[in-house]
């Protein structure tokens, strides 16, 4: 038995029809005891006061709602090697009201713009994952009943159902472009680092308190707000070199804000604070100003008759978001357009009825082949086909869903000047294939059908 503090603890469960096996929740080792013999098997007892009585499988499923589809990652992976006792201890943390979240890794990414990212520890992770399956099923129906203009983070939604969302909206305003429309463009500045925890904090207990009909909500509501005024930036270790933040704008760091200000973009519940929080901004736009539109987090494209009509928007809009929300739209990423000048949104170019792929991603796509193109004439050029093939295939899902063809024919031709003897492309350009030779699955193959795989199995992984 482990002692921490004063709490004393283990589990036991029958192993076979003859013994039981014990946990010991502070080592994680196991054990078996004879169960006629004269050994006595305690259950889980802790001194301290329970405060959240919520049942182990509740912490069991955000465990596996976690792990889903990250089962690859390092700090997976750690955490599954005896992940039994240390999912009790975490349950024993949460309902004796003591669980604190630990040490976050913070780094800064550079695409498509710099930002500031915190990683939370894995055991804060399935604290996440427990708060968001009871959370939320309600911010939908919150969403949808706020004008559903909400498409980031949310089931069947996202980035081309937005843009899908905006065309639609468009059709419908030019009267299938028979007449005029105009698109307001909006950007909320800073919008992570900006938001109030006061005020978001109160927003989601009043919202949880009407709604959530669970019998944990006390808990519910602890875990929710131990992590979200939970400051990452006190206990963090750092991944990225400390001179680059100086790339990265005060505002969009949340070491330059203040303790009530800025969530941590990176946890799974920050999405959904984020959505949650401009749920309001939805309700306003919809409700009380009678306007369409669609957001994808900050950004915030409108379609309204006349530009008046638009320019009046934004100040109605930057009025309510100043005095409700706390925040501001960034001064320079206002306009209102016709809509046959175009708008760019989430990637896309929408214009004359057409989705265009943006400068951006092409940029990004071209900066990807000269980086690759380094190995061409190298002998590395065979291990690096693979994880090109996936990059290249990447982008080119991407562009399938725009009018790029040309586009795709024009990289692709460039691409096979030099990687001709290792890939080609089919299905117009929408996708690159790897050669048998240079797929890692047939060279496994091969090399046990030869019996001489010690020289496969040295090659590296690749992850680009």
């Amino acid at each position: 038995m482990n002692e921490i503090g004063e709490c004393t603890f283990g589990s036991s469960s029958e192993g076979s029809a003859q013994n039981t096996w014990n946990v010991n929740f502070g080592n994680g080792n196991t054990g078996s005891n004879g169960k006629y013999g004269s050994y006595r098997v305690r259950p889980v007892a802790a001194l301290q006061e329970i405060t959240y009585d919520i049942p182990f499988e509740s912490i069991f499923d955000a465990f596996f709602d976690c792990i889903r589809h990250k089962k690859s990652s390092p700090q997976c992976a750690e955490f599954c090697v005896r992940y039994f006792p240390k999912l009790v201890q975490l349950w024993e943390e949460v309902r004796t009201g003591t669980y604190r979240p630990g040490q976050s890794v913070c780094f800064l990414v550079n695409v498509p713009t710099w930002r500031e990212i915190f990683a939370a520890d894995f055991r804060d992770r399935i604290i996440h994952h427990w708060i968001c399956l009871r959370e939320i099923p309600l911010f939908e129906n919150r969403f949808q009943d706020t004008g559903d203009m909400s498409f980031n983070c949310r089931k069947n939604y996202g980035q081309f159902a937005a843009i899908g969302r905006l065309e639609a909206l468009i059709d419908e305003y030019s009267e299938h472009r028979t007449r005029d429309c105009w698109i307001v463009e909006i950007d909320i500045r800073g919008f992570f680092m900006s938001i109030s925890k006061s005020v978001l904090w109160e927003m989601i207990e009043l919202f949880l308190r009407d709604n959530y009909s669970g019998d944990d909500i006390e808990c519910l509501l602890y875990l929710h707000r131990i992590s979200l005024f939970n400051r990452p930036t006190e206990n963090c270790r750092f991944q990225t070199p400390r001179r680059l933040w100086r790339n990265l704008p005060q505002d969009k760091s949340l070491f330059s804000q203040p303790a009530d200000r800025g969530i941590a973009i990176g946890n799974h519940t920050a999405q959904q604070e984020a959505n949650f929080y401009n749920s309001v901004l939805d309700h306003y736009i919809t409700q009380v100003l009678g306007l369409q539109g669609v957001r994808f987090v900050d950004d915030l494209r409108l379609v309204v008759r006349t530009k008046e009509e638009g320019r009046k928007a934004i100040e109605k809009i930057g009025a309510f978001l100043r005095d409700q929300l706390l925040l501001t739209i960034h001064p320079k990423k206002i306009r209102v357009v016709h809509y046959k000048q175009g708008t760019k949104f989430l990637g896309a170019v929408l214009k004359d009825g057409r989705r265009y792929v943006s400068n951006r991603i092409r940029g990004r796509f071209v900066d990807k082949i000269r980086y690759f193109n380094t190995f061409a004439d190298t002998d590395r050029a065979a291990e690096m086909v693979e994880p090109f093939v996936a990059t290249i295939n990447s982008y080119l899902g991407l562009m399938a869903h725009f009018q790029a063809y040309t586009i795709r024919r024009k990289y692709a031709l460039w691409i096979l000047e030099k990687w001709r003897p290792y890939l080609y492309f089919t299905d117009e350009f929408r996708r690159a294939i790897a050669k048998a030779p240079y797929k890692r699955l047939s060279r496994l193959r091969a090399a046990i059908k030869s019996g001489e795989t010690s020289s496969l199995f040295s090659e590296p992984f690749l992850i680009d």
